[in-house]
């Protein structure tokens, strides 16, 4: 019997369950954390802010139905000549 190629993609809701359900990783207490971290930025108007090792990107409240997005970007890669180096934020 021959077999067919299969592509598949993982989606990263389903990395995410699985994360949790096998590992037990508080998912909410996750978002709470990140939120906590960018709060700060949000209310300054800031577009991105580096903190506790990670970058987070903050998405304009006016085009996402009122709400701030948080996206977690990856701090490894290499900058674009138009982004700005973003300062440490200690947690005081």
């Amino acid at each position: 019997m021959k077999t067919r190629e299969v592509r598949l993609h993982v989606t990263d809701h389903a990395v995410l369950r699985y994360l949790e359900q096998k590992f037990g990783i508080d998912v909410p207490a996750v978002r709470r954390h990140l939120g906590g971290m960018a709060m700060s930025a949000a209310e300054l108007g800031a577009v991105a802010v580096k903190t506790d090792g990670v970058r987070l990107h903050l998405e304009d409240a006016a085009q996402t139905n009122g709400r701030t997005t948080v996206e977690v970007v990856n701090c490894d890669r290499p900058q674009r000549p138009r982004d700005r180096a973003l300062p440490e934020m200690r947690d005081d």
